[in-house]
């Protein structure tokens, strides 16, 4: 899982993706995501891949929002966070 993978050294955030949309449910909760790869047009449907929500919340380590934002995505900000310990350099030393 997510934590497991930041714990033990086996994910890391290196990659940046732009999030261009969003398809909600009839209760305004996100399906799935367009992202638009910051490597251009390879993959997907030139360079734009759909991914679900659950690898979203699985594989997304840090989001950047602009401010033109509506309120009630920023006040997901507001939400308690739980704060992973990541450490670098692989197995190297300790936490």
């Amino acid at each position: 899982n997510k934590t497991e993978r930041l714990l033990h050294g086996d994910s890391h955030m290196t990659h940046a993706v732009v999030f261009t949309d969003v398809h909600l449910d009839d209760n305004d909760k996100p399906i799935r995501w367009r992202v638009g790869n910051s490597w251009g047009n390879v993959g997907g449907d030139k360079g734009y891949l759909a991914m679900s929500d659950a690898w979203f919340s699985e594989f997304v380590g840090q989001v950047v929002l602009e401010k033109i934002v509506p309120q009630k995505f920023l006040d997901v900000l507001e939400k308690d966070v739980h704060v992973l310990m990541i450490r670098t350099g692989g197995c190297q030393g300790n936490m």
